[in-house]
C-alpha cells in the first residue's frame, strides 16, 4: 500500500446531502478512482473522479457508495 502526500480540501459540493468534497490532489499525484481517504481517525470516503490536479471524495455515508 502506497499512501500520498496529506491533502487538503480545496472545496465542497453544495448540491450534495452527504456532503462530498474536493482534494488538492488528482492523477499526477498518483491519485486514481476508488483510492480510499483516511484521516488520523479512520476512513472518511473514497475518491470518484479524478482530474490532474485535484479529484472528488465521496463520504462512506453517501448512498452511492456500497461498503460491506
Amino acid at each position: 500500500m502506497e499512501f500520498s502526500e496529506p491533502c487538503t480540501v480545496i472545496g465542497r459540493t453544495a448540491n450534495d446531502l452527504f456532503g462530498s468534497f474536493f482534494i488538492d490532489k488528482g492523477a499526477k499525484d498518483g491519485i486514481s478512482e476508488m483510492d480510499p481517504v483516511v484521516t488520523k481517525d479512520g476512513l472518511v470516503g473514497f475518491v470518484t473522479e479524478v482530474q490532474y490536479t485535484y479529484s472528488l471524495v465521496t463520504p462512506i455515508m453517501s448512498n452511492e457508495l456500497s461498503i460491506g
